[in-house]
């Protein structure tokens, strides 16, 4: 699932890590909390998921958590440090020339985390605390310029060390979830909507948690915790309920000295998965997400010495979220890319459907469709192609539109019905929604044969002859479908996009933002799978894309939706 990894230097004993598009590149850059140089390293994001060389900005002594958000409303992301030495949090607003000079605003007794969160209402982003010296959880109100506003502390449980905020109990107000160290436990804390919170609701994990987050692991629309327990070596799960609620914790082994936990869908199923960093053995532990909030056994994976934190953004641009692991004892960040891909078998390759008289429908014959990569495959489309496409009906389909898991598989059944005598051919294609993931292409045979004949009667006399037939033209059908029901890019890039056409065609590529036309590619296709490049534009947000193509007297167009980031 992941490459090997590449180590990146990070500055002295990196304890804490944040990651956000701070130079506006559309590559994630990484601000690494190097605790022993008191200072926020800044390594910047490049190609292919790598990382530069650290720029260290001083931040006070000993800095633990970070957070990058938009602070001040000016679309530019910002950094927030908790220092814990100074009891503060430094916050670095973006510029045109990037982060600015710190300021420091109180923030508690040695605080460890800092999340950010609407918790007011008021429309600003605002910061949360965890106070590893008070066991509180401070709330310090932001003015949307940058500012914020004195601290108001909140009980937590004993040894408050990270932080994760969701919306626990669906009332529209953001929530905290506090992994508590000393005390072995996590603790839920309830959002009022102004800035307050609820007594702690505790649940005991054991073993000393060091790192909390929150996702909906089993997909019902309730978040659900997921907290490593350091000295039991394990990370547990913890199921969201109604109101707020959870279900008693279920544990699952992962390396020695967890510190660490992270979230994605690594594997592309739809089921979020764990990544958790173990400190004394090097090692990151990815735990693949099931139905029910369940997780298989954990898939270890060199990292580098002294892992402490961990995220899983998309260091590469290929749309799969990659590991970046900071590393204590090794003053480096590892980046461990994601390798998933899919892949498809369709057996039989061919189906051969033999002699069926004209007008009449054959028995249905069926193509087993197996995801063979390490990643899900969803096929989005299913389409018959080439000269006889209207003689083959797909009459059955349990693929388009699911997700099949490695190994699992789907089906496709289809009926031969010919319109004309002879040989009859086409091509049954099998389209993933991602560009990047494998086409199945699936051969149909048959041979119409005459029309059942009613009785004979005399022959009549011979007529004049007629005139020469007329050359005979392509009437296949013109359909046009692109490789997936959805893009995302990287601004500026290069994109390659994929689509099938049933017959050679004039294409036109247009990408458009509501009504005007961006940008335009044209080519002549041949029948079959094509690729036609764009450039994508330099403004992030919704695109669609418009494929037409035209063929003598047809025309045809299909559109999807695009997502530049």
């Amino acid at each position: 699932m992941f490459g090997p990894a590449t180590h990146f230097p990070a500055g002295n004993g990196p304890l804490g890590m944040a990651a956000g598009d701070l130079n506006a590149d559309g590559d994630p850059d990484l601000a690494v909390l190097a605790a022993n140089a008191d200072a926020a390293s800044i390594l910047l994001g490049a190609a292919g998921g790598r990382l530069g060389p650290p720029d260290l900005l001083p931040t006070g002594d000993a800095p633990l958590g970070a957070t990058i958000e938009d602070l001040n409303s000016d679309g530019r992301p910002d950094l927030a440090v908790a220092v814990l030495g100074t009891g503060s949090v430094s916050v670095r607003l973006a510029g045109p020339g990037g982060l600015g000079a710190p300021t420091a605003f109180a923030a508690g007794g040695s605080p460890a985390s800092v999340v950010s969160a609407d918790f007011d209402a008021d429309g600003h982003r605002d910061l949360a605390v965890a106070n590893l010296g008070t066991d509180s959880v401070s709330v310090l109100s932001g003015d949307g310029a940058g500012g914020f506003s004195p601290p108001s502390g909140f009980p937590a449980g004993s040894g408050p060390v990270a932080l994760a905020t969701e919306d626990f109990d669906a009332d529209g107000d953001p929530d905290l979830a506090v992994a508590d160290q000393f005390g072995g436990a996590v603790s839920v804390l309830l959002g009022d909507g102004t800035g307050g919170f609820g007594p702690p609701a505790t649940q005991p994990v054991g073993g000393n948690p060091r790192s909390v987050v929150a996702a909906d692991f089993d997909a019902d629309g309730d978040p659900d915790i997921a907290v490593t327990s350091e000295l039991a070596d394990t990370v547990s799960v913890l199921v969201g309920g109604p109101g707020g609620s959870f279900a008693a914790p279920v544990a699952y082994p992962v390396g020695d000295r967890p510190w660490a936990v992270t979230t994605a869908d690594f594997d592309a199923d739809t089921d979020a998965d764990l990544a958790v960093a173990s400190a004394q053995d090097g090692l990151v532990s990815v735990l693949r997400g099931g139905a029910g909030a369940t997780f298989g056994p954990a898939t270890a994976y060199p990292a580098g010495a002294g892992p402490s934190a961990a995220l899983a953004p998309d260091l590469d641009g290929d749309g799969d979220p990659d590991l970046a692991v900071a590393n204590f004892t090794g003053d480096d960040v590892s980046v461990l890319l994601n390798t998933t891909r899919s892949a498809i078998a369709a057996d039989p390759a061919a189906l051969r459907f033999g002699a069926q008289p004209l007008g009449t429908l054959g028995a249905p014959r069926t193509v087993t469709v197996t995801s063979t990569g390490d990643r899900a495959l969803r096929p989005a489309r299913v389409l018959t192609t080439g000269a006889a496409r209207d003689d083959f009906i797909v009459t059955a389909d349990t693929c388009t539109g699911v997700s099949v898991a490695p190994g699992q598989h789907c089906a496709i059944s289809a009926r031969f019905a010919p319109t004309q005598a002879g040989a009859r051919a086409a091509s049954l294609a099998i389209i993933s929604d991602a560009a990047d993931e494998p086409v199945a292409v699936v051969a149909l045979e048959g041979d119409g044969g005459a029309t059942a004949a009613g009785p004979t009667g005399p022959p009549g006399p011979p007529g004049p002859p007629g005139p020469a037939a007329p050359p005979a033209a392509d009437r296949t059908p013109l359909i046009a479908s692109f490789g997936a029901s959805r893009y995302t890019a990287r601004r500026r890039a290069r994109l390659g996009l994929g689509y099938v056409i049933t017959r050679s065609a004039r294409v036109t590529v247009q990408l458009r933002r509501g009504r005007r036309v961006i940008r335009r590619a044209q080519q002549t296709a041949s029948a079959g799978r094509n690729v036609i490049a764009l450039r994508m534009p330099p403004r992030r947000g919704r695109y669609s894309l418009r494929l037409t193509a035209v063929a003598a007297s047809q025309r045809t167009t299909d559109r999807v939706r695009l997502t530049v980031r």
